[in-house]
């Protein structure tokens, strides 16, 4: 704050100074009721939310362990050392019976029988007690971890909410006075450890738990019993689960809330942020950011210039000036004392006394003012408080009177309403009556109507069976002529059948005879042959000349064949078709 403190005042002094000038004020104008869409300002605001399940479980968690500090459980060690007799300071029961053991340590026997024995060496035995046990250890290993648990989630905490950020955008172009500026500003601003934003959080109270158990943490590893378990090595998971952490109330209360803390697998608290935009700014506020605009402008022009020298003298003139009249003005002001000093016929001491007692009678009548405004103030408050309770009472009289009212009302209203249900019951009753007569008239309308439905849907079955019986005497007799069509179908098939094997037998005959004719061909030919004085076709079949009179032989052969059995179906089509189907049909019948 002290900070912020120093630019307001800088800033206050700054726009004094400027408060006569022609200029400023120029600007001032040209930049008033001017407000721009591109000039903004934001902040991110960060609001957190924290958990309370895991402050609750630590809470309880350390009740136990605190009474498990407090039962300051420990172990007695033994150790024993052979020393000198000489070094020996005290012997016990430990010591004889090592003695027992160990008759070698008895090196000189007494010269006179009465005399005591005395060994040359002996064991002394010293007893230590050792806080180190296992419980303990896990104990120390609870509150280390829980104190690096807390630590960890509450600098997170404390960074989240004393985090400021802001961000500021201004364009601006004026024009005034025979000058143009173009200023473009973006400032990005953030802040940590902002006290300012630290005290607008909403969880404060929830922080505040949080330190409260981080100190108790910090306390119990201040303790005796904990600084001595610090010296043995730290404990880690997983935990044995001793008799003691398992039956004591205390330990195992201790053991719960360290599993809880290594187990839990949030954060323990939420951030979001979320922007706020002013955008226009406020008229006042888009002066103040124009001031930036006109003291950049001074100082880029003084610098471009090099005007710092001449505006460094004429600052420590106006300095010396205005000294000098503050100078002027302070002994003008003592001159006027010492003249009204000596206008009293006094001496200065005694005219301060005198000023001291006026003062002091100043005072009193100060007291006298205060003490008389004092019973004025009770005074006034006694007949406030009067008027205040004759108030009241008006109040109750007057709530007194309108509830009477409102019970009439309410009575009134009652005597109306059972008027209004019991004309609502007779005209109820009356409807109900005609209703039923209109239900009796639509019954009877309906069972009329039902009658005569019933009658012409009977006639309409009675015809639509006939309609039936008769479709299917028609369908019977159909299917009688399906049959016999069938019938005499097959019959028909049954005879082109036997003719086609008849054509066939017949086929076979002319291909029969066909091949005698070859034959007797075949002689004629090789007759002719021999007539004509060649030689007759070689009966070697494989020479090549023989292979193509043969293939010649097989064309000619296959010619004859294929208009031969051409002229045989057509002759077979010729004698199947040449009836008709209703003549063979007559036949069969």
């Amino acid at each position: 704050m002290e900070e912020l403190d120093y630019f307001y005042r800088a800033y206050h002094e700054y726009r004094a100074n400027l408060e006569p000038s022609k200029a400023d004020l120029s600007f001032r104008k040209a930049n008033k009721g001017v407000q721009s869409l591109d000039d903004f300002v934001t902040m991110v605001t960060t609001t957190i939310t924290i958990d309370e399940d895991w402050i609750i479980a630590i809470e309880k968690g350390l009740v136990y362990i605190g009474k498990a500090i407090k039962e300051d459980r420990q172990f007695i060690r033994n150790e024993g050392e052979t020393l000198p007799i000489e070094k020996i300071r005290r012997v016990d029961k430990d010591s004889v019976a090592n003695l027992a053991k160990h008759s070698d340590y008895i090196t000189k026997r007494p010269t006179n029988p009465n005399d005591n024995v005395i060994p040359e060496k002996l064991l002394m035995v010293r007893r230590e007690n050792d806080y180190s046990i296992y419980e303990n250890r896990v104990v120390y290993a609870t509150l280390v971890y829980l104190k690096d648990f807390i630590v960890s989630r509450l600098n997170r905490i404390n960074e989240a909410i004393s985090r400021y950020e802001g961000h500021c955008e201004i364009r601006k172009k004026i024009i005034y006075a025979g000058r143009t500026l173009d200023f473009s500003l973006h400032l990005d601003d953030i802040r940590k450890n902002d006290p300012i934003a630290a005290k607008h959080n909403s969880c404060q109270g929830l922080i505040d738990r949080i330190n409260e158990i981080l100190n108790d943490v910090v306390l119990l590893l201040r303790t005796r019993l904990m600084q001595e378990v610090a010296k043995a090595p730290l404990v880690s998971r997983p935990i044995t689960k001793t008799n003691v952490l398992r039956m004591n109330v205390n330990f195992k209360g201790s053991l719960a809330v360290f599993d809880y803390a290594c187990a839990y697998p949030n954060d323990g608290f939420h951030i979001e942020e979320t922007e706020k935009k002013i955008c226009p700014l406020p008229e006042e506020e888009a002066l103040r950011y124009a001031d930036i605009i006109a003291l950049d402008s001074f100082l880029t022009y003084q610098l471009n210039n090099a005007l710092l020298p001449d505006l460094e003298k004429s600052y420590r003139a106006e300095e010396k000036r205005r000294k000098e009249e503050n100078d002027a003005a302070m002994l003008s002001r003592l001159e006027e004392l010492m003249a009204r000093v000596k206008k009293s016929g006094k001496s200065t001491p005694e005219y301060i006394l005198a000023l001291e007692e006026g003062l002091g009678v100043l005072k009193q009548q100060v007291e006298t003012a205060k003490a008389d405004l004092s019973a004025l103030k009770a005074d006034s408050e006694a007949k406030l408080q009067a008027e205040k309770q004759a108030h009241l009472l008006a109040l109750e009289e007057e709530k007194h009177h309108h509830q009477q009212v409102v019970d009439s009302i309410l009575s009134d209203h009652e005597k109306e309403m059972a008027e209004a249900e019991s004309a609502h019951q007779k005209e109820k009753a009356e409807m109900e009556a005609a209703h039923q007569q209109e239900v009796a008239a639509l019954k009877a309308s309906a069972e009329k109507d039902k009658a005569e439905l019933s009658a012409s849907y009977e006639q309409r079955i009675a015809d639509l069976n006939q309609t039936v019986l008769t479709a299917k005497q028609q369908s019977d007799d159909l299917a009688e002529q399906l049959n016999a069509a069938i019938s005499a179908k097959a019959e028909s098939e049954a005879a082109c059948a036997a003719k086609v094997e008849a054509a066939e037998q017949d086929r076979d005959a002319s291909k029969q005879k066909a091949a005698k004719e070859v034959q007797a061909l075949t002689a004629e030919n090789a007759a002719l042959r021999i007539s004509c004085g060649k030689a007759p076709k070689p009966t070697e079949l494989s020479s090549r000349e023989r292979f193509l009179e043969l293939e010649e032989e097989k064309k000619n052969l296959d010619a004859l064949f294929d208009a031969a059995w051409k002229e045989a179906k057509k002759d077979i089509r010729h004698r199947l078709f040449s009836k008709k189907p209703e003549d063979q049909g007559g036949k069969k019948k």
